[in-house]
């Protein structure tokens, strides 16, 4: 599972904030244009794909192409004392947003500077080394927006860059982290919804045709402000023509512990999703003898939104647990990762895949996050 691991890394360490998700995009039909035998992108720019099998029925699996970057911060370089630098650290929005968190996870971070990457690490004052972690332990500065800079000095952060290498006081150094696998069996970097993006690519790079339905596959853009892209999913997919019997929405999720296995996820943003393929999951997830939740959590992604516009169609989302979700550094375990794609590919081989009657993707309360044309 090198290659899958390997996929999710090119994904995670491109920079697509929302509504700007031209690089992964190009990435996605990078790799997968000669997988597939249909590959287009709609007005939106969401990318949709079919790659056709010897199974009757499709199902539509979904991932999300952007990254919540506002809460990666920037650093701006004090006074140095000997190989160290103090410094501040700033949210890319002004500090009364109430989206301002900012965060610093984990022991080494790359910084852009004269157009190149510098790996430097981070710790609090003279123990700069005392006080930095394995990555199990996620080593966190958390800032939140009620802080202001000249508070976030007492906190004595300092910064030590490699050999040979002089920062000026006052410069601003933006942070972007590198994917990394960790010896701990941990993955970090930006990974939500990369890992979605990966697992789809695999499926449709390794799992054999002859043991598939056709997969559908389509890559939103917008999710982190609203599903706006998932919004013209349904309409787009009538317009090619593409009919799928089922959809699963792949993300990341904070309602599971590390190495809980896929968590399988019975309603999302208010909708019930229909229990007999939440169902159909759990006996494939036992079958294979494979870890794994299913649960009722408050929150909300592209599976409530194609619920909702596409009602006769069974819904549900795979998620994989994540540590500091939406945070500066998002850590997840490899097992996770491999365990979804087999329950994934497991489902594909032999899952039932014919149509559900009668399916009820039940709104259990109102929605005001989006509207339904």
């Amino acid at each position: 599972m090198n290659e899958l691991l390997k996929i999710i890394g090119d994904y995670a360490n491109i920079r697509d904030d929302s509504g700007y998700e031209d690089p992964v995009t190009s990435e996605i039909r990078n790799k997968l244009e000669r997988e597939v035998d249909y590959i287009e992108t709609d007005e939106i720019g969401n990318l949709y794909t079919l790659r056709k099998g010897s199974r009757p029925g499709k199902v539509l699996f979904c991932a999300h192409q952007d990254k919540i970057v506002f809460s990666n911060p920037y650093i701006r370089v004090g006074k140095k004392d000997g190989r160290t630098y103090k410094f501040e650290l700033f949210s890319v929005l002004p500090p009364e947003s109430p989206l301002a968190n900012i965060g610093i996870f984990g022991k080494e971070h790359y910084f852009s500077h004269n157009g190149k990457e510098i790996l430097a690490k981070i710790g609090l004052g003279e123990g700069l080394f005392e006080r930095v972690t394995n990555a199990a332990q996620a080593f966190m500065f958390k800032i939140s927006a009620q802080d202001r800079p000249e508070r976030l000095l007492e906190r004595n952060l300092r910064i030590i860059f490699p050999e040979g290498v002089e920062i000026e006081e006052g410069t601003k150094l933006q942070q972007w982290p590198k994917f990394s696998i960790q010896r701990e069996g941990l993955v970090e970097g930006k990974l939500d919804d990369a890992i979605g993006l990966g697992i789809i690519t695999y499926l449709n790079k390794k799992h054999p045709r002859e043991q598939s339905p056709d997969i559908v596959s389509v890559f939103t853009v917008q999710e982190e402000i609203g599903s706006k892209g998932a919004l013209v999913v349904s309409d787009q997919l009538k317009k090619i023509g593409i009919v799928p019997n089922r959809n699963i929405v792949i993300d990341t999720t904070s309602f599971g512990k590390l190495e809980d296995g896929p968590i399988l996820y019975k309603s999302c943003g208010g909708i019930e999703f229909d229990p007999r393929f939440v169902e159909e999951l759990e006996n494939v997830a036992k079958k294979e003898k494979l870890p794994f939740k299913s649960v009722n959590p408050r929150a909300f992604n592209d599976s409530a939104v194609l619920a909702l516009t596409m009602q006769d169609v069974a819904t549900l989302a795979v998620e994989v647990p994540i540590i500091g979700m939406h945070s500066a550094l998002e850590t997840v375990s490899s097992e996770d990762i491999i365990n979804t794609y087999r329950l994934l590919s497991s489902y594909l081989a032999y899952g039932d895949i014919t149509p559900l009657d009668g399916v009820n993707n039940k709104p259990i309360r109102n929605h005001k996050q989006f509207k339904v044309h």
